[in-house]
C-alpha cells in the first residue's frame, strides 16, 4: 500500500560481530503497510524482506 519511516531495526544481532559478513544482515528504518486479502492491514519491516525489495518498491508515503 505505503511506505514509511519508524523505528529502526536490525536482522541480526546488535553489538556482536558474529554476524557482519551476512550478505542478507539489514538494518533499516523503512516499513511497508501491508494489506492481507480478508482487508486486515499492518506494517512489515524491510528487514525481513529479499534484499532486492527493500529500496522502498516506487510504494508512495502513508
Amino acid at each position: 500500500m505505503c511506505q514509511v519511516i519508524g523505528d529502526e531495526i536490525t536482522n541480526g544481532w546488535d553489538g556482536d560481530d558474529r554476524d557482519d559478513h551476512n550478505p542478507g544482515l539489514a538494518t533499516s528504518s523503512l516499513w511497508y503497510k501491508l494489506r492481507a486479502d480478508d482487508g486486515r492491514t499492518g506494517y512489515l519491516s524491510v528487514v525481513w524482506l529479499a534484499s532486492g525489495d527493500r529500496d522502498g518498491r516506487g510504494l508512495p508515503s502513508c
